[in-house]
């Protein structure tokens, strides 16, 4: 896990090297987030993007992100969409080849 305090820090450490996913909050000291998640998506289009609110009311910004939760969540439901998007960006679990030549022989 990587923090950043700004959205110049976290493009400089997303240029320098890949993210499994990126968690940010709606409001950025020195960016508007839709500059951030245009960058991230420019720069690694496959990155996950989650965006936290902390307002109730639906966002008027047009930001093109995986999950946008408002404030409200709960943890559990932040983790639960955490692993469901990672577990599509992995795809599904394959057995591992030893595994599989188990299997053969078995039959």
């Amino acid at each position: 896990m990587l923090a950043c305090g700004t959205a110049a820090e976290a493009m400089t450490i997303l240029a320098s090297r890949g993210v499994d996913l990126v968690l940010s909050g709606m409001e950025l000291p020195d960016a508007a987030i839709l500059e951030l998640v245009l960058h991230i998506k420019a720069h690694a289009a496959e990155t996950p993007v989650v965006l936290l609110s902390s307002s109730r009311r639906s966002s008027s910004v047009n930001v093109p992100v995986e999950l946008l939760l408002k404030k409200g969540y709960a943890p559990a439901e932040l983790l639960d969409r955490i692993r469901l998007l990672m577990s599509k960006r992995r795809g599904p679990r394959r057995l591992a080849p030893a595994n599989l030549e188990g299997q053969r022989s078995a039959s």
